[in-house]
Order: C-alpha cells, then structure tokens, then sequence
C-alpha cells in the first residue's frame, strides 16, 4: 500500500490491516496499530500503544510514550534485538523463543532470530506503564488485541 504517516495533538490513532510502513505521532492519545506489514514507528507524550505484527512481518518497532502502558505482538516471522524498558512497571514477555541479552529490573533486552538478525534494533519505552511483548508462536493475527 505504501508508507502511513498519521499525526494528531490531542486524539487517539488507529491502523488496521496496513501493508507498508506506519508512522504515528500524538501528543494526546493512544495507538492502535494492528496487523502492520511494515515497520512501525508511534510515538505519543500521553496514551497506551497496542502494536501487532502481521504474519510475516520481521519489524522493526520503535514505540515510545511517556504515560501509558505498550502491548505488542510479534510475529513469529520477528527478528532481531528488542530493547524494553519502562521506568515505572514491569516488562513482561508470554509465548515464543527469544534470547536473553540483558536484564534490569525495569527492563529487557532479547534477540529473536540468529545472530545475524541481531542488527536489526526494535525499541519499547515508556515512562509511566507497563509493557507486555507477546511472542506468536503461529502464523496468525488472531491472537493479536481485536479491535
């Protein structure tokens, strides 16, 4: 489709079945970006992010939020390094095989993938909240958040 880049200062974005890269930047608001075959790239100074991967997407995510916790869902197609960090709340990783790297008390750092993968760089960061990173162990979206 080609690359989505979506704006607001004060409201929430969504993107639903995009092939192609998204970009999303608000200052008031969460993102929704589900079932992306692209790289995903969102940002917001005040709202939650829910991130899933299509089937075969390999990434990379980069999602930041000051307030608000991050919930993605990786495809098993997934590679690379993934750098999670939060500085109030817990990281927390369900499903799939990853690497560990490193491990602080509010952060992770895990490679998905063979070492070759490893130049790839995803990043999760919040200040305020939780993140939860869910490994899909099959080729379907459906385990991803509905809409």
């Amino acid at each position: 489709a080609g690359k989505a880049d979506l704006r607001s200062s004060n409201g929430s974005i969504r993107v639903y079945d995009h092939a192609g890269p998204v970009l999303a930047r608000t200052s008031n608001g969460s993102v929704v970006a589900q079932n992306v075959d692209g790289p995903i790239d969102v940002d917001s100074s005040n709202g939650s992010m829910t991130v899933s991967l299509a089937p075969e997407n390999p990434g990379p995510i980069r999602a930041t939020t000051s307030n608000g916790s991050i919930t993605v869902s990786l495809s098993p197609a997934f590679a690379g390094e993934l750098a999670a960090s939060t500085s109030n709340g817990r990281v927390r990783l369900t499903g799939g095989q990853a690497t560990l790297v490193s491990a602080g008390r509010n952060s992770l750092t895990l490679r998905f993938g063979d070492q070759n993968d490893a130049a790839q760089r995803s990043v999760l960061d919040t200040s305020n909240g939780s993140i939860r990173i869910d490994v899909r162990s099959d080729h379907a979206a459906s385990s991803a958040p509905q809409r």
